[in-house]
């Protein structure tokens, strides 16, 4: 079984981001990876959806049940498709700098020959998925007015030398 677990902190509130992650139906515009997406059944906090992986000519689908608890997490679990076993967690927590972000997937596919051809893929898809995010953000929300100041490694004050 494949365990990827991501976080960066954005300069968005968790607000933000998860209407970012709900919105399913965008997925397309912005994961290379994702094919098409279908709602197939939506309450408040719960949404059923099917998501096509693409490579080339080639598309496999699967569904998933999404369960939110606004704005701070989001959990994925599998319902059918080509995984022995698939689980998501989206966790948005504030930060001084604006929101916390991580996700932890976990998946295994159910064959050998099916886990052979989309493994690489789905796994690059995981692996960069924050990171999409957090490109996206940018796309909808604009480029925040926060300048990030990082420590020199000396660890003076931005700006001053250590005496």
């Amino acid at each position: 079984m494949h365990h990827i677990c991501k976080t960066t902190v954005l300069p968005y509130s968790a607000a933000q981001i998860f209407a970012l992650i709900e919105d399913i139906r965008t997925y397309p515009q912005f994961l290379p990876w994702c094919g098409r997406t279908r709602i197939i059944q939506a309450k408040d906090e719960e949404v059923v959806a099917e998501i096509t992986i693409s490579h080339g000519a080639f598309g496999k689908s699967f569904t998933t049940r999404n369960r939110y608890q606004r704005p701070k997490l989001a959990e994925m679990r599998l319902v059918n498709g080509p995984f022995r076993f698939l689980e998501g967690l989206w966790q948005l927590e504030p930060d001084a700098r604006g929101t916390k972000v991580t996700l932890d997937m976990r998946f295994e596919f159910a064959s050998r020959l099916m886990g052979a051809f989309l493994e690489p893929i789905f796994k690059h898809a995981a692996e960069t998925m924050v990171q999409r995010f957090a490109q996206r953000a940018r796309v909808v929300y604009g480029q925040p007015d926060v300048l990030e100041v990082q420590k020199p490694d000396d660890g003076a004050p931005s700006g001053q030398a250590k005496r």
